[in-house]
């Protein structure tokens, strides 16, 4: 299923019964193989309004079936989607069992593709594990950007923000200067700082924490979401680790 490749990672699961096209595209998943314990994937194709980026973010995919669409919207099959992307997938699998191995023993790394059991071990091996990479770095935007008009601005440092967070602000009628993670002092001008979600280690953006750091001093609102209110803590002193 998907592009005929290797893909390495850390295996991952969702217990979501719908939203394959959100979570593949969020850019959270970057560097991750998301496991899917819904069995059936793919019923209702892919289209554009669905989707979390600009394109898939997880590194492969797991399924027990991966069916074929039946949905007016849909543009493609989530194989096609897959290969045209350059995603490696891998079907009947036992998902529910692999997310209950998941759950006992936490998240691991792991490799698929079309490679003899050995060669992806030696690939595995021979890869950096998960919390060692800032993948966060992968999926910021590169520049400064504006968007959405109102009397407030809100900063948003971009760790990998999805597509549906900034709508919502948008919703509520406010301006956006969407900055990178490496530049959160571009928006430290706006009404309030947002940190993000995104992907990764939170410990290795300390770089991040030390800039929001400087921002409480601003006596400003500030607020996060999954990665980005980690990086919060992190810059009030306090320690996060994995559970």
């Amino acid at each position: 299923m998907g592009a005929e490749k290797v893909a390495v990672g850390e295996v991952v699961f969702t217990t979501a019964v719908v939203g394959y096209p959100q979570v593949l595209t969020d850019p959270s998943y970057k560097g991750q193989i998301v496991t899917f314990t819904m069995p059936l994937i793919g019923k209702y194709g892919v289209s554009e309004d669905q989707l979390e980026s600009d394109g898939i973010k997880a590194e492969g995919v797991v399924v027990f079936e991966a069916t074929a669409p039946s949905h007016y919207k849909s543009v493609m099959s989530l194989h096609e989607w897959l290969a045209a992307e350059g995603v490696p997938g891998i079907a009947r699998v036992d998902t529910r069992a692999l997310a209950i191995r998941l759950r006992e023993h936490g998240v691991m790394m792991g490799a698929l593709g079309p490679e003899e059991p050995g060669e992806l071990l030696r690939r595995l091996k021979a890869s950096p594990r998960y919390d060692e990479v800032n993948y966060v770095d992968l999926v910021s935007v590169k520049g400064p950007k504006e968007m959405g008009e109102g009397r407030l601005c809100i900063g948003v440092v971009d760790c990998g923000v999805k597509r549906s967070i900034l709508a919502e602000f948008l919703k509520r009628r406010v301006r956006l200067k969407v900055v990178p993670c490496r530049r959160p002092e571009l928006a430290f001008d706006c009404d309030a700082l947002f940190i993000s979600n995104g992907p990764g280690n939170p410990r290795l953006l300390g770089f991040l924490a030390e800039r929001v750091r400087q921002y409480v001093e601003y006596k400003k609102p500030l607020l996060g979401v999954c990665l980005g209110h980690q990086v919060i803590a992190m810059a009030l002193g306090a320690d996060v680790y994995k559970l």
